[in-house]
């Protein structure tokens, strides 16, 4: 039970992490252009 919150949680963190890379790197990229 505890492992597999665990886990859950994790993969949640992992896309919130993806989901910010990808706005800093839009963000960057119109700054850029």
């Amino acid at each position: 039970m505890i492992s597999a919150a665990g886990n859950s949680g994790g993969k949640i963190g992992l896309r919130l992490i993806g989901d910010v890379a990808a706005l800093e790197s839009q963000i960057c990229g119109k700054s850029a252009a």
